[in-house]
């Protein structure tokens, strides 16, 4: 499960937790860090903290790593394979052109090049519970 620092990035948590349960699954968080200011990175870690916490509060096992790097596709891909995923779950984040929505480029690098299936989730807009609630 992928986690960057974008607004919407969280809301797959309880759609893993649910396959999780369902399954007897381990979860796994990868903090995508692409960027190096010491702030930005407590901010982070303390972002990743919260959602492990709230996967443990639901008694499911994870586990939880930051990597760093500039391609976010790749570092995700790396990740998943490094530990053994059976699944990737992604927000897709949309990019809109004349001939409508279309998936962003991080998305579509993992859908079209990930070796392990992926489970692309589209991000809520608009007001909605928090995947804290």
């Amino acid at each position: 499960m992928p986690i960057d620092d974008s607004a919407h990035s969280r809301q797959k948590i309880n759609h893993a937790i649910v396959l999780a349960r369902q399954f007897s699954s381990k979860l796994h968080i990868v903090g995508l860090a692409d960027f190096d200011d010491e702030t930005d990175l407590h901010k982070f870690e303390i972002k990743l903290t919260q959602i492990e916490q709230y996967i443990k509060k639901c008694d499911l096992t994870c586990t939880r790593e930051i990597v760093h790097g500039k391609n976010q596709a790749t570092m995700t891909a790396e990740s998943a394979k490094s530990s053994g995923a059976d699944l990737i779950i992604i927000m897709t984040d949309q990019d809109e052109n004349i001939s409508g929505r279309l998936m962003g480029p991080y998305a579509q690098q993992i859908v079209n090049h990930s070796k392990i299936p992926v489970m692309s989730i589209q991000p809520f807009i608009g007001t909605m519970a928090s995947w804290a609630d």
